[in-house]
């Protein structure tokens, strides 16, 4: 399988009033759903686009903006298991059953 490349917006937000980071946004772009996430003091919790306009700081309760827009593209890889080599030891029961499926598969074919 081929590896995906994702591309998102990071953008970090500020206090008005006390100029402290109040938290950050992130979105994928092309996603045709209206939800963003968002990261304040650790965290990480899905928001309505719409709603964002109304946070506020969590340390002094004033209006933040955008500080810092970055675009950033993120290659996720699909995770093959049957791949990995042979392990020690005696392979569970399920793992023995599959594998005997797939070779009867492949000598059927």
């Amino acid at each position: 399988m081929q590896p995906t490349i994702r591309t998102y917006m990071l953008v970090d937000l500020k206090c008005y009033m006390c100029g402290a980071t109040a938290g950050s946004i992130e979105r994928e772009q092309g996603n045709a759903t209206p939800r963003v996430a968002l990261e304040r003091a650790g965290n990480v919790g899905m928001i309505d686009a719409w709603q964002t306009s109304r946070l506020r700081c969590p340390r002094c309760g004033g209006s933040v903006y955008v500080d810092q827009v970055e675009i950033v593209e993120r290659r996720v890889e699909p995770v093959e298991w049957e791949d990995d080599g042979p392990r020690r030891g005696r392979p569970p029961k399920w793992l023995v059953e599959q594998r005997r499926r797939k070779q009867q598969r492949e000598l059927s074919a």
